[in-house]
């Protein structure tokens, strides 16, 4: 737990002691602009733009809870939708 860091919320009941970290990020995957191509016809321009997408904007956390009982961690839960573990 040390390369947690500070956790973000602690509190204690019945001498069970509960640590909570969370992290998040959010952000856009940038979109791509639209091309544009001209054709000149009998020498009239024609202009035409087509394709390009929106930029699109993402959210992900984790939190995690750690129960503690005599200085030992018994259990812990995760929510979120960037939770992953590592071995």
């Amino acid at each position: 737990m040390a390369e947690e860091g500070i956790p973000q919320g602690s509190y204690e009941a019945d001498g069970v002691r509960f640590l909570t970290y969370s992290r998040s990020e959010f952000g856009y995957i940038p979109g791509q602009p639209p091309v544009t191509t001209t054709t000149y016809i009998g020498g009239k321009a024609y202009t035409n733009t087509s394709g390009g997408t929106q930029a699109i904007p993402y959210a992900y956390s984790c939190t995690v809870t750690f129960t503690i009982v005599n200085k030992l961690i018994t259990s812990w839960k995760h929510s979120g939708n960037a939770c992953k573990s590592y071995d």
